[in-house]
């Protein structure tokens, strides 16, 4: 069951701190792995660890880093634009000094991209990808053009590449107005992973700011995150369970508190029935 799947916490949750304390943190609250943003790896490098002594500082969680995020460029073909080039390859690079299978590309603006561009920019992404022997999770949010769970499922599945992949988000999903139920196209196997937040019953005027500040614990807000994890068990999907949830309260405590409230909030959750 997908309730049982491994626990991640996305450590760009916590705040800034050694790489050494903020996977600390992550492994003493319990959780399988962690998600990764490449500034935590530069920065681990810039303090003179190595690749192979990060590598064995994610040893102590048993899946290590599952993800590492996240490309944000690729709308522009990486088959034809060198700064999206040389920004994936950065990318994937990192990944594959660290043992990671996964990484993810989300749209951060309201640039209305065409759908077939973005079909195509998508396909030559993962055709990278491919090549050092990684997935990309395509993730969507509710101001850009992919901006629902159809519209992702849509430019993933026209790609027609067997690395490419899904990042599903509670808040974003609750945000775009999308009913909390799996869409009839979605197919399991491309759900690479499931981000879990929660938000108020009204959305901020501001989505952006709310979305970076002000998310909540999953189970503390209006977000039926039960009807939605029972949605996707029934179509059968089975992946990575990872805590999202940028907050400007959490980011005020120490990372191994946060951690905490994080493995808390989700063993709160997985006990309600759905």
């Amino acid at each position: 069951m997908l309730r049982e799947s491994p626990r991640i916490l996305c450590l760009a949750t916590l705040r800034a701190a050694p790489l050494a304390e903020l996977v600390g943190s992550a492994a003493l609250a319990g959780f399988a792995g962690v998600t990764l943003r490449r500034h935590h790896v530069e920065q681990a490098r810039a303090a003179g660890l190595g690749d192979d002594a990060i590598r064995e500082l994610l040893q102590r969680l048993p899946l290590g880093a599952v993800m590492i995020e996240a490309l944000t460029r690729w709308p522009a073909d990486v088959a034809r634009d060198r700064v999206a080039a040389a920004q994936a390859r950065a990318l994937f690079e990192c990944a594959v000094a660290l043992d990671t299978r996964d990484t993810c590309a989300v749209l951060l603006d309201g640039t209305p991209w065409p759908r077939k561009e973005l079909v195509r920019a998508f396909r030559s992404l993962c055709r990278m990808a491919a090549g050092y022997g990684l997935r990309v999770a395509l993730e969507f949010v509710p101001w850009s053009v992919i901006g629902n769970p159809e519209a992702a499922i849509d430019v993933v599945e026209r790609a027609g590449c067997a690395n490419g992949g899904l990042l599903l988000d509670s808040w974003h999903w609750a945000r775009s107005n999308t009913p909390l139920d799996a869409p009839a196209a979605l197919d399991p196997a491309r759900v690479f992973m499931l981000q879990l937040s929660d938000a108020p019953a009204r959305p901020a005027a501001d989505l952006w700011h709310e979305t970076m500040h002000e998310r909540l614990l999953p189970g503390v807000g209006t977000i039926d995150l039960a009807r939605l994890l029972a949605a996707l068990e029934r179509r059968g999907v089975a992946c990575p369970l990872a805590a999202e949830v940028f907050s400007d309260r959490l980011s005020a405590l120490e990372p191994a508190k946060a951690a905490r409230e994080l493995a808390g909030s989700l063993d709160v959750l997985f006990l309600r029935p759905s």
